[in-house]
Order: C-alpha cells, then sequence, then structure tokens
C-alpha cells in the first residue's frame, strides 16, 4: 500500500513537472514574441494593430503573448498573428 502512495506521488511530481517545463518554453517564446512585436521595420507590427502598448496593463501584454505562444504548440488559433504591412 505505501508502494501505490509512492508511485501516485511520483507520477503527480512527473505531470507538474512537464507541466512547469511547458509554462517556462511558453514564457520565453511569449517574451519573445512581445520584443520582436516592438521591432516596425517596415511599417506596423502585430502589437499597433491589436493597439497594445507599453502603457497598457503588464498583465493584458503577457498573458496576450502567453496565449499566443500557447496557441503555436497546439492546434489551438488566435486572432493574434504576425503583420508587417
Amino acid at each position: 500500500r505505501e508502494l501505490i502512495q509512492s508511485e501516485n506521488y511520483m507520477a503527480l511530481f512527473m505531470i507538474v513537472k512537464l507541466l512547469l517545463a511547458i509554462w517556462v518554453i511558453n514564457h520565453y517564446v511569449s517574451c519573445g514574441w512581445w520584443m520582436m512585436g516592438g521591432f516596425a521595420f517596415q511599417g506596423r507590427s502585430w502589437r499597433d494593430n491589436l493597439q497594445i502598448s507599453d502603457s497598457s496593463s503588464f498583465s493584458y501584454r503577457y498573458l496576450t503573448c502567453l496565449h499566443w505562444s500557447m496557441t503555436q504548440f497546439t492546434p489551438a488559433s488566435m486572432e493574434v498573428f504576425p503583420t508587417n504591412n
């Protein structure tokens, strides 16, 4: 019985570890996505099209980028996409 509880905790630990790894990867991708949105080489960027600026709340900016990042790893879609007129 003690072995079963230990296996359950180990499985839970592995799931949490994988979810944390997925979040960390998505965090870095979303930070890179925000940074790339600041480079408007020839015209407007995705941030300009959505009217998201540095004055927008941090949580809105971060969650928008994190949501975009997560949709890149899944078959989901989002209304945020690369743009450069």
